[in-house]
């Protein structure tokens, strides 16, 4: 994963798509890749991550677009969504409680 993240950052891309980018990685692995991808978003770089897991969204702190039943639910940042600003479905999955 370490290495994929790393030649997608290094191809200087106007928008990466990452696939469960922290997937199958140890912590120490994962808490490394979270800290270099905020640092890279941070200066510009777009990116479309797919996840399944909440905490990486939340880590992030990204906008996030959550599907249901095949069609988009919710468009928000992270932080809103966690308050419950976009119901109870919305809050309780970002929250990893779906």
């Amino acid at each position: 994963q370490r290495v994929a993240l790393a030649r997608a950052l290094a191809a200087d891309a106007r928008l990466l798509l990452l696939d469960e980018p922290f997937g199958n990685v140890d912590r120490m692995t994962r808490a490394d890749l979270v800290v270099r991808l905020k640092a890279q978003l941070a200066r510009g770089q777009a990116a479309i991550i797919v996840t399944h897991d909440p905490a990486d969204a939340a880590e992030l702190d990204a906008r996030v677009l959550l599907m249901r039943d095949g069609r988009l639910e919710v468009d928000a940042p992270h932080a809103e969504i966690a308050a419950g600003a976009r119901g109870d479905w919305a809050r309780a999955f970002v929250q990893g409680g779906l």
